[in-house]
């Protein structure tokens, strides 16, 4: 999950149509635990190198599911798309 505490792409178009922002930022979301609701597996990372350790860990438990919460900041995809 690409978490950046929002709805990044409909706050973007919001704001390039003019609108004001609203209903877009959701705050946060503790993803670890609703994986671990589920029965599954469930990490927050920060960066390439964390992200890539996951990923090998969730890859190793077959039997299960994974959910990995990338933080991002807010906006972070403004200028991007």
């Amino acid at each position: 999950i690409f978490d950046d505490q929002s709805l990044a792409l409909i706050d973007l178009k919001q704001h390039a149509l003019g609108y004001p922002r609203r209903g877009v930022w959701s705050g946060a979301t503790d993803h670890v635990a609703v994986a671990a609701a589920f029965g599954g597996h469930g990490a927050r990372v920060r960066d390439g190198e964390s992200l890539e350790h996951e990923l090998g860990l969730a890859l190793a438990r077959p039997a299960s599911f994974s959910v990995i919460s990338c933080q991002l900041a807010r906006r972070a995809y403004e200028g991007l798309i």
